[in-house]
């Protein structure tokens, strides 16, 4: 049996998701093409015989180009599309929380639950979505909402003052729902090839 604080998702995976989804876009930027661009005349006075629109006249009249392409974001667009073609065969709700522990910024409020260096503070994002959570909840018999415990919950971590247990759960529970999510990626980065 593995215990969840050795288990980890791969680290290939977790490298291109957070790069897909925090850098990948300024980096697949770069492809722009020096090709002339089209130019759309509108004709306005049409004869019956005719069928008037708008008519495509090509910059810089007959004259021969050099067709250059600036090539450099070409390796970040392959790159983003494999991980894009995985994402699309991957269940949502996987790919929703691989977003959560990836690609969206902490949650300063929440940051104190989940200290675990592997991961850092992004666990905090997924904590509100478990069942251990959930349940904590009930059993503390607040009558806060759920936000609101968690984040005093935070507070008095960040303060030395919180429960160790409470802590642990919350925080397994996180890496739990995130090794699931990340299997279930792997599977399909295996499906696409």
């Amino acid at each position: 049996m593995i215990r969840v604080t050795e288990a980890r998702m791969d680290v290939r995976d977790e490298a291109d998701l957070f790069w897909r989804w925090n850098f990948a876009d300024g980096q697949a930027s770069g492809l722009q093409s020096s090709w002339p661009q089209d130019v759309v005349v509108a004709v306005n006075g049409c004869s019956s015989e005719l069928s008037c629109g708008p008519v495509y006249v090509p910059w810089g009249g007959h004259a021969m180009h050099t067709y250059d392409c600036d090539l450099t974001g070409m390796p970040a667009y392959h790159r983003m599309l494999r991980i894009d073609c995985t994402l699309r065969v991957t269940p949502p709700v996987a790919v929703h929380v691989l977003h959560l522990a990836l690609g969206v910024q902490p949650d300063a409020e929440l940051c104190g639950i989940s200290p675990a260096p592997v991961y850092g503070p992004r666990l905090c994002n997924l904590v509100p979505h478990t069942l251990t959570a959930q349940a904590e909840h009930d059993r503390s018999r607040t009558t806060k909402p759920m936000r609101s415990w968690l984040a005093r919950v935070a507070a008095k971590a960040a303060g030395g003052h919180a429960d160790r247990r409470l802590l642990h759960a919350l925080t397994a529970a996180a890496d739990v729902l995130l090794l699931r999510a990340a299997d279930c990626y792997a599977q399909a980065r295996r499906l696409v090839g």
